[in-house]
This record gives C-alpha cells, sequence and structure tokens, in this order.
C-alpha cells in the first residue's frame, strides 16, 4: 500500500473519532492475531502465514500506558520447483503506548517498543525431504499504528498495521556439511497487508 494512501485513510479516521479510551489507573489484557494466505511470482510461490501475540498491559496516564506482548507465528512458503520453508518465530516485546486520537467511537494509538524475536526456518525438498536449518536472533526498535474501536466501557476491538524502524538480526545456517554466521542491520517503513493483526482488549 502506498504509505502517503495509507496516511490519509488514518487522517479521516482521526477525524471519525469523535466512548472513552483506557482510562488512567486501568489494567488491560487482550491481544492480536493475524493470517495471511497468498500467492506471487505469478503464482508460482504460494504462501501462508498466521500469528497470535497476548498483551498485557497499565495505563498510567490519560495518553501513556505501558504492556509486554509474546509472539507466537508460523508461516509456510512453497514453490513450483518443489522447495519448501517453514518457519516458527516465537518473541516477545515490551512496549510503551501513546493516545494520539481518542473519541466516542474509540481511539488511534502508537505503540513503541523493543522486540526480541527467535526464529528457526527449514529449508527442504517437498519431494526427497533434504533440507537445511536457519536459526535466527532479531532484535527490533520500532513504531506500531493501531486503532481501537470500543463495544463497550470495558471490551474494544484493535487493529494494528505495519512497523517503522530499526531491526537488527543474525543468523546461523546449517545443513549437512557446514555452518555460517550472517549479520545484518536495516531500517524499514513496511506497510504490507500480511502485517494486519486483529484483536481486543478487557480493561479493569
Amino acid at each position: 500500500m502506498n504509505i502517503k494512501k495509507f496516511a490519509g485513510i488514518l487522517t479521516v479516521f482521526c477525524f471519525a473519532l469523535s466512548g472513552s479510551a483506557q482510562e488512567r489507573g486501568q489494567i488491560w489484557v487482550g491481544g492480536n492475531i493475524s493470517f495471511f494466505e497468498g500467492s506471487y511470482d505469478k503464482h508460482e510461490v504460494k504462501s501462508s502465514s498466521y500469528s497470535i501475540c497476548p498483551e498485557a498491559g497499565y495505563q498510567f496516564s490519560e495518553r501513556w500506558g505501558a504492556g509486554l506482548a509474546v509472539l507466537s507465528k508460523h508461516t509456510k512458503i512453497e514453490a513450483e520447483s518443489a522447495v519448501a520453508t517453514k518457519t516458527m518465530t516465537y518473541g516477545v516485546t515490551p512496549f510503551a503506548r501513546y493516545i494520539a486520537a481518542k473519541g466516542k467511537i474509540g481511539y488511534f494509538y502508537l505503540d513503541g517498543g523493543i522486540g526480541y524475536e527467535n526464529d528457526k526456518v527449514t529449508l527442504f525438498n517437498t519431494v526427497g525431504g533434504v533440507g537445511y536449518d536457519t536459526k535466527t536472533h532479531l532484535l527490533s526498535i520500532g513504531i506500531r499504528p493501531g486503532v481501537a474501536v470500543n463495544l463497550s466501557k470495558n471490551v474494544a476491538l484493535t487493529g494494528r498495521f505495519g512497523f517503522i524502524g530499526y531491526t537488527y538480526s543474525k543468523w546461523d545456517e546449517q545443513n549437512m556439511t557446514s555452518k555460517e554466521t550472517s549479520k545484518e542491520s536495516y531500517f524499514s517503513c513496511n506497510f504490507s497487508i500480511e502485517d494486519i493483526e486483529y484483536g481486543f482488549v478487557v480493561k479493569f
């Protein structure tokens, strides 16, 4: 999605918000799920993924809160060439939440956090079953925008979309005869459909 278009959608949503956001002293629990299934390269490559990310936090002012999220994600990519990858991801992210705009129907927020993920990627031939593993340690610092729509005073549906920030990763590639270690770091501004998360929060 075009970033300018996405920013325009967020602006319209913020003006549409006109009840209540999380109040000072409240504890919230909830989480997000995501799922994706699609193909690319003229349908020669198929990709599917799903994730679950429970979270809990505390609202210590009208605008600011802090929480902790735990991630479990599974991804599978298959190609017509009979090569496939399976990825299992586990992670944890402490974050600060800033409520940027709020109104009668909900609020728009930004989650800024430091996340750690551990990935295990298995690459294999779907015909012969021969393959190798890659283990990745990933550290990210960045912001995820989100929206919440109130269903009641204490329950809201939530959605998050995208990531803006810095990522550092280190991975070990293991096959039958050798092992290699590689590193990379990069800044990204990613707003793809695969990053959409849906969820809810319950406030106490």
